[in-house]
């Protein structure tokens, strides 16, 4: 998830290439929550899970 566009570092490209399922950039922030408005900020917040550590309890 980034507050920039999916566009800086072609990441809506690279990420899914990578193996990460979906990739929420400001444009799907905005069209979800209209009032969040546009920001200059940018930043990238990456989560991932392992099929492995979850069932390792």
């Amino acid at each position: 998830m980034t507050s920039g566009s999916g566009m800086w570092r072609n990441l809506s490209n690279r990420l899914p290439v990578q193996g990460f399922d979906e990739v929420a950039d400001q444009n799907t922030i905005i069209k979800a929550n209209p009032a969040a408005g546009r920001s200059l900020t940018t930043g990238v917040f990456m989560m991932a899970t392992c099929s492995a550590m979850s069932n390792s309890g």
